[in-house]
């Protein structure tokens, strides 16, 4: 390898280190010293009927199917194969979603249980950059004919006050999850229609029958920004073509 093509790679090599550089973790939880139904420390728990409303309904869903009261809680028995971890999350939707909400219907009938976390306000400094979620993950007693689970990270547009769910990465969907602990992600880039928005990571249960069981297990969550470095590369590549191109026409 000549000197111009070692000082070229040193160069990429520069731009992909300085880039993993900027790398910054925006939040994380093993569940550790946390225990307890509805003690999940930093989330908020709630239920969204068909209807679209929302209730703070916290009370005893079917005790039988996870032997706690609630609607998710922190675990200590979900270790298993492929985690070694003392503390897990195990979310659950309502049980009963015809009981205290709008009564139940075969067609439009279901409870959402939603999980979630808020990181706060997207800053300008995030523009251009890629936000993941990552965590581990495995299927609970969830019953897939009569229910559905996901883990989201998504952008909540409050600027309006509207505080819907405008942006974001593709959901984790329960199909996607395995029986054992496995590790998975999503994730986007942040543009500017999303600085000064809100950066929410959760987990939803949906219960589509009665008393459908709904149960997901997760931890070591992980939310992190890093520059977008498929443009570091992308660079690099061409640095390199233009190298190869120059050496080919001598």
């Amino acid at each position: 390898m000549n000197k111009k093509m070692i000082k070229l790679t040193t160069a990429i090599a520069a731009i992909v280190a300085a880039s993993a550089a900027q790398a910054a973790t925006l939040y994380s939880n093993d569940f550790e010293g946390q225990a307890g139904v509805n003690g999940i420390a930093g989330f908020v728990i709630g239920n969204e009927t068909a209807g679209g409303g929302w209730y703070a309904n916290f009370g005893a869903p079917n005790a039988e199917h996870e032997g706690l009261n609630g609607y998710s809680s922190v675990v200590t028995n979900e270790g298993g194969t492929g985690n070694t971890s003392g503390a897990q999350l195990k979310t659950y939707s309502d049980y009963n979603p015809w009981g205290p909400h709008q009564g139940w219907n075969s067609d439009t009938g279901f409870v959402t249980t939603k999980v979630y976390h808020e990181l706060g306000a997207i800053g300008a400094d995030q523009l251009g950059k890629t936000i993941t979620f990552s965590f581990d993950a495995k299927k609970g007693n969830i019953d897939e004919s009569q229910a559905s689970a996901a883990a989201y990270l998504a952008v909540i547009k409050v600027s309006d006050f509207s505080y819907a769910e405008v942006s974001g990465s593709t959901p984790v969907a329960n199909t996607s999850i395995g029986a054992d602990w496995g590790s998975y992600s999503t994730s986007f880039v942040v543009d500017a229609g999303m600085i000064g928005e809100v950066l929410q990571i959760g987990f939803s249960n949906t219960a589509n029958a009665q008393w459908a069981a709904t149960g997901m297990v997760y931890d070591n969550l992980e939310v992190t920004s890093v520059p977008v470095p498929a443009a570091a590369w992308l660079m690099g590549s061409a640095l390199l073509g233009l190298a190869g191109v120059k050496r080919s026409r001598k």
